[in-house]
């Protein structure tokens, strides 16, 4: 299972038109959303985070990790990219 999360409409659109080697959609879910306020999905719902393009200059920072553990479940793995310049700059270090 996969699901999506973007505060564009647009980026959602073009998610949902990705599918896989079959045929098959890639996400399982999309929704729309911000990380940087509280999002509508229960404590603990993720077994992994997957974020990519979200981290960089002009988007999140590193205050959204917050919310990213509420949704995650104890012990969840996370594979994030962050923007050199932007992890630099924004404190994530």
């Amino acid at each position: 299972m996969l699901d999506g999360l973007d505060m564009s409409e647009e980026m959602l659109a073009r998610a949902a038109g990705k599918v896989d080697a079959s045929g098959a959609p890639v996400y399982t879910r999309l929704m729309t959303g911000d990380l940087t306020g509280r999002l509508d999905i229960p404590d603990c719902s993720y077994g992994g985070i997957l974020s990519s393009g979200t981290f960089t200059h002009g988007h999140v920072g590193h205050g959204a990790f917050d919310e990213l553990y509420r949704i995650a479940r104890p012990g969840a793995r996370f594979a994030i990219g962050v923007n050199a310049e932007h992890f630099e700059a924004e404190g994530f270090a």
